[in-house]
């Protein structure tokens, strides 16, 4: 699986065999791991938390899913399964945190949500060795109980508060990078784990509750249960190409549409590579006789009052080439003007090769093909843990922004409100947002709408932000200048404080490659 492992980042060492004593830490910090272990049995680690594990993941809405762990030391899959079997997994490797949708695709997760899953599989796997140094920081109260804060830094990971219980060493709660970006893992309690062990049982976090029935001790667990699902939707791959639909005159949004059938039943739809999925508008779902596979409250459409929930496609073909047995999501939609949306799920098992020069677009077989960088080209390295493509791009000030390539986007650059209120880019206001030309079909209208000087626009899960437009000096997107580029902003309930979208009024220059089993966007100019 290329995409796996072209992504991984090596992150730490660590022997979940070492001795308690070979933490760096202070004595009184010592004094409260050293009780820990005694309170859950894991004592200088001499035995590693192996288990298969079954339970349940409830959500703020009241949405219950199946939830299943398969765990050797810090090697875990955790597996969330809604009544009708749609999954979703994330687990850790050894070396690298990864996440696999639906269909079975799997991509490395980055940034704040790997440092997260592999400081708090450092907690439930009990691998005490894997802290790194520790001291204590302050005390607070959990629940009721008065917590001594131990702050623990992991070799080469990103430090976290433990907060422990001074009379048992339970840990009742984990706050990972809390100077930074902190994830929070509360209500924690915990259940037998064999040979007399306790282990973490239940938690809280992101406004999800996990809660594990069984905890099945072992003496090892099948390395097929903790790699990667299998992935399931598949391709029959063909080198012929098909044509694209670019900017015609009836539609002046620079967006790249393609014919294409689902189950035999022919539309035009939208390639845009920050829609997380494949993504069917009714009532062509309904006219291709999609099967129903109800919904989930890990869809990331969750929240908009119009998703229809998931749905098998049976087959989904442009020309002949053909992606089997795949899974898809359904929207209801008045104003759509298409049938539906190629994502994620559309991009991440192939190579995809789209010449606007041309009007073409072309899928290749990665197992066979690889990505080609022409003179003036360029392949950037893309982060898909939302299964959209961020990049990392230089800002004016020195500072930097991950935004996402968005080929579903007429315009320029969405960037976060938190950047220009850190004045991190600057330019001089627009007056007048009509002129700018942004634009673009979204998961129920137009997903951005200019009014005098400010612009709105709304997520797949129907945020909503509005914020105003500047004329920036010059950016720097890879090795390419932009000068006098205009750029609008967004609020951080959708951008968080750092991210942001790329539209077409940049990607209309290249021809593009996209390598999402590379995590690769290439880019060769095209000389528009």
């Amino acid at each position: 699986m290329r995409l796996f492992q072209a992504s991984v980042i090596a992150l730490f060492a660590v022997s979940s065999t070492l001795p308690i004593a070979g933490l760096a830490q202070s004595g009184d910090a010592g004094a409260l791991l050293s009780k820990h272990a005694a309170f859950t049995g894991f004592v200088g680690g001499a035995t590693q938390a192996t288990w298969q594990a079954t339970g349940t993941r409830t959500g703020d809405r009241g949405a219950s899913d199946r939830f299943d762990e398969a765990r050797s030391g810090l090697v875990y899959r955790d597996t969330i399964s809604t009544p009708q079997n749609v999954s979703d997994s994330v687990g850790y490797s050894g070396r690298a945190v990864w996440h696999a949708d639906a269909n079975g695709f799997t991509a490395a997760v980055m940034g704040a949500p790997r440092q997260a899953a592999i400081d708090f599989d450092i907690v439930r796997s009990e691998t005490l060795a894997a802290l790194g140094t520790t001291a204590i920081t302050g005390s607070a109260d959990v629940g009721g109980t008065a917590c001594t804060i131990v702050r623990a830094t992991p070799n080469g990971g990103t430090p976290m508060d433990l907060y422990v219980d001074p009379r048992s060493g339970a840990f009742l709660r984990v706050v990972v990078d809390p100077t930074g970006t902190p994830t929070t893992f509360d209500g924690l309690q915990y259940g037998a784990a064999g040979a007399g062990k306790r282990a973490i049982d239940a938690w809280t976090v992101d406004g999800h509750t996990y809660a594990l029935t069984s905890i099945d001790a072992k003496p090892t667990v099948p390395d097929t249960l903790l790699a990667p699902p299998p992935q399931t939707a598949t391709w029959t791959f063909s080198s012929q190409t098909s044509p694209v639909i670019y900017a015609t005159e009836n539609d002046n949004n620079r967006q790249v549409k393609v014919t294409a059938s689902v189950n035999g039943r022919t539309g035009v739809f939208l390639l845009d590579t920050t829609t997380p999925s494949i993504l069917l508008y009714e009532p062509f779902a309904g006219q291709a006789g999609v099967t129903n596979m109800g919904s989930s409250d890990f869809s990331p459409y969750v929240g908009n009052i119009q998703y229809g929930g998931y749905a098998r496609a049976a087959t989904v073909a442009i020309g002949s080439n053909v992606l089997h047995n795949v899974i898809v999501e359904t929207m209801y939609s008045r104003n759509a003007q298409i049938a539906g949306i190629l994502g994620y799920d559309f991009l991440a098992g192939a190579i995809v090769n789209v010449d606007l020069k041309q009007r073409t677009l072309q899928l290749l077989d990665p197992s066979i093909y690889a990505a080609q960088t022409a003179p003036g080209g360029y392949a950037f390295p893309v982060d898909l843990t939302d299964r959209t493509p961020s990049i990392a791009m230089r800002l004016p000030r020195g500072g930097a922004a991950f935004p996402s390539l968005d080929t579903g986007l007429s315009g320029f650059l969405l960037l976060s409100q938190g950047l220009s209120d850190r004045r991190e880019i600057e330019g001089i206001p627009i007056e007048d947002t009509s002129t700018i030309g942004f634009g673009g079909q979204g998961a129920s209208s137009d997903p951005i709408a200019t009014t005098g000087t400010t612009i709105t626009y709304t997520a797949w899960n129907s945020a909503s932000t509005s914020g105003s437009c500047i004329t920036v000096k010059q950016m720097q997107i890879g090795p390419y200048t932009y000068t006098n580029p205009e750029a609008c902003f967004g609020g951080t309930n959708v951008f968080g404080q750092d991210r942001g979208l790329i539209g077409m009024d940049f990607l209309r220059h290249f021809n593009w490659t996209i390598d999402y089993p590379d995590a690769s966007f290439v880019v060769n100019p095209n000389g528009e």
